[in-house]
């Protein structure tokens, strides 16, 4: 499954019911559109599975990038 654009180019793993994993080139996030695209496309992941959401580095998921988390309130600041 690659839930992402064509530009882009990722490995989506599915790990057990609770856990899945996407694999991307860091090199095809190359501008400001292509990350907003690669965000929007995490929230809809978020919104479908109602999980929290983690970009990491590769063998790093002590070092996050970006998250969402919809059991927060986003209407209260952070």
């Amino acid at each position: 499954m690659h839930p992402f654009s064509r530009d882009i180019s990722n490995q989506l793993s599915f790990f057990g019911i609770e856990l899945m994993e996407c694999d991307l080139d860091p090199r095809d996030i190359h501008d400001a559109a292509t990350f907003e695209l690669l965000q929007d496309t995490l929230k809809t992941i978020v919104q479908i599975t109602s999980k929290p959401v983690f970009l990491t580095e590769e063998n790093g998921p002590e070092r996050i990038l970006w998250h969402d988390d919809p059991a927060c309130n986003h209407n209260i600041p952070q």
